[in-house]
């Protein structure tokens, strides 16, 4: 393989792994964020510490 096959698979595969991470990313991350702020926003968490 020379460097001139290399540079485009590279890119392809940057490319591959950039689209399908991120959707990844965005399916799980939002959801769980958003979960966190349901949790941590209830009465029982706010006055609960964990420094006891």
């Amino acid at each position: 393989m020379d460097s001139s096959s290399i540079i485009p698979t590279l890119v392809y595969m940057q490319q591959q792994l950039t689209r399908y991470a991120c959707s990844v990313w965005l399916i799980f991350g939002i959801p769980g964020c958003l979960l966190n702020v349901i949790l941590l926003s209830r009465r029982q968490m706010r006055g609960t510490s964990c420094c006891n």
